[in-house]
């Protein structure tokens, strides 16, 4: 059976791969390395436009980054859309320029991020559990508030 049967992972092949980047769910993850940077680009671009992607990365280096940036404000991208474009791609305290490097650095960084969002999910779900609760007591606490001040007028 394929590895790939067994992830998450869907392997597409088309000759313009902006079409199916339009087509991603809310929240996926989006990882361009490719050696074209004209197609990159266009890349970047759609996936800002996609506007609910869960993470945006691109393999290269800081100047190929910067020039990004400065295109994509030329473009009209706000500063809050192009800060959600990670790159260059992965974790850089991971040494080397070599394929394998650059690919356990990206993994790196993808599963740190993985487990990030994970806690942030759970500190979330219990922020909000505590806020379901203090929204209880308030209710509670108006409520009593009310029937007492019925009570008086009552007398």
């Amino acid at each position: 059976e394929s590895i790939l049967a067994l992830s998450n992972v869907k392997a597409i092949t088309n000759d313009e791969p902006t079409q199916e980047l339009e087509k991603l769910p809310d929240n996926a993850w989006v990882i361009i390395l490719t050696h074209n940077h004209q197609l990159d680009y266009e890349l970047i671009e759609t996936a800002l436009k996609h506007g609910s992607l869960g993470f945006i990365g691109m393999i290269g280096s800081e100047t190929k980054a910067k020039r990004f940036i400065t295109k994509l404000e030329h473009r009209g991208f706000s500063r809050k859309q192009i800060e959600q474009v990670t790159s260059p791609i992965g974790d850089l305290s991971i040494p080397g320029k070599r394929p394998v490097e650059v690919s356990v650095s990206i993994c790196a960084q993808l599963i740190k991020l993985q487990h990030a969002k994970k806690q942030l999910a759970k500190q979330v779900d219990a922020d909000v559990l505590e806020n379901k609760s203090r929204t209880s007591t308030v209710k509670n606490n108006m409520k009593t508030t009310v029937s007492n001040e019925l009570l008086k007028g009552a007398k």
